[in-house]
């Protein structure tokens, strides 16, 4: 839309952001910034609860597994799970046995 046909009908062109230099950057600010808030309180929120979750123990002698877990093979990194540092047992992410084939 041209400058003049906005101010005939009235209309302030910097309140409809049609203004190249200063409205179209406004709004790109602003979805930039609420995609980052966004991604800011969608990864507090899950360490929140990734930190209040009860930890798991081992179904064969009762160890805990520690919180932060460090994958021993591709399946663990891919779907979650444990091997448990005392007994040697695999886990699976609600600390379930999982038996060997």
């Amino acid at each position: 839309m041209d400058y003049a046909v906005l101010v005939y009908i009235g209309v302030n062109c910097k309140q409809l952001r049609f203004n190249n230099t200063t409205g179209e950057h406004h709004i790109m600010f602003e979805i930039i910034f609420f995609i980052v808030i966004g991604a800011l309180v969608g990864g507090i929120s899950v360490l929140i609860f990734a930190l209040l979750k009860k930890p798991i123990s081992c179904p064969k002698c009762n160890t805990k597994m520690p919180r932060f877990r460090k994958p021993e093979n591709t399946n663990q990194a891919l779907w979650g799970g444990w091997t448990c540092p005392k007994c040697g047992t695999e886990l699976d992410k609600k600390g379930n046995e999982i038996k060997n084939k």
